[in-house]
């Protein structure tokens, strides 16, 4: 390809071979560590999305866990008020009952204030 005398041309042309050959493969290694910095930014993405979505989860069952205290609560209260409810109905049998046995009292002496009169007589 060159003349045994053009060695000064061959020398250059090798050193640019090599200068071209160093720049490509420096440019591979550039565009390799481009790709890779890519990638790693891209799997960092990757780590926040999953730490999010992870958060929401987390605040979905906390949110699902409130509602169903709510509704244990709701369901407490509803327990409760028909509780006082029939406690309130026992009270009002207890004065029910209480109502009657003083009319059976007032009966009976009633009933004892007329016959006393009589037995009086004898």
């Amino acid at each position: 390809m060159f003349k045994p005398n053009d060695t000064k041309i061959q020398t250059n042309f090798t050193l640019g071979l090599i200068l071209v050959l160093l720049f490509g493969l420096s440019f591979n290694f550039t565009s390799a560590d481009a790709t890779a910095d890519q990638l790693n930014a891209s799997q960092q993405k990757l780590l926040q999305i999953n730490q999010q979505i992870k958060s929401y989860q987390q605040q979905i069952a906390t949110t699902q866990s409130k509602t169903s205290s709510l509704k244990n609560e709701i369901s407490i209260y509803n327990d409760q008020i028909s509780s006082t409810e029939l406690a309130i109905q026992a009270k009002q049998t207890q004065i029910d009952n209480a109502n009657l046995q003083i009319k059976q009292l007032q009966g009976i002496i009633d009933q004892k204030i007329k016959i006393l009169p009589m037995t009086k007589k004898f």
